[in-house]
């Protein structure tokens, strides 16, 4: 898995697909600009990282310097634990690159919501009329233009009752 370059995190809970036009923050893109979209999993620390710790530990304690080695080999083990814990527990982002290479990436909690989100803009590429509202911190996908959150419905119109006339 490559990494992708020009990337900017969008730190956003939600964002809006409207009139063919993707609307987050104080940021908006129109959705023919978007060239790939992609759901990847968030890479781990590399392992280059921790062995180069304990290379540097093994190599320092041969020179007999105790407590430099010991606290490399602390660290080593320290990020080994790290990346360990990561993969038990993998992140997933949705990656929008434009055409112009600039990439924007949005946290998911799992790779599930983020094939959804991927399918749901998709949609709204392939139809233009179609809108969307997506809460990432929710894990929900809103069609806007039918009314309807992602696998229950939502009322529909205004279903207050207001009494007319005098008191």
């Amino acid at each position: 898995m490559g990494t992708i370059k020009n990337e900017k995190l969008v730190e956003s809970p939600t964002f809006e697909v409207k009139d063919n036009v993707l609307w987050f923050d104080d940021y908006f893109l129109q959705l023919s600009n978007i060239s790939q979209v992609q759901a990847l999993e968030v890479e781990a620390l590399p392992y280059k990282y921790p062995l180069l710790f304990a290379c540097a530990g093994i190599v320092i304690l041969i020179l007999k310097q105790v407590l430099l080695g010991i606290t490399l080999l602390v660290v080593a083990g320290v990020l080994f634990y790290m990346i360990y814990h990561y993969k038990q527990n993998p992140k997933y982002n949705l990656f929008i690159t434009l055409n112009s290479g600039h990439t924007f990436r949005f946290a998911c909690k799992d790779k599930a919501f983020a094939v959804r989100v991927m399918q749901a803009l998709r949609n709204c590429i392939t139809f233009p009329q179609a809108n969307i509202y997506v809460d990432f911190s929710k894990n929900s996908i809103m069609n806007i233009s039918k009314s309807r959150i992602d696998n229950s419905n939502i009322i529909n119109g205004n279903n207050n009752a207001v009494a007319k006339g005098t008191r």
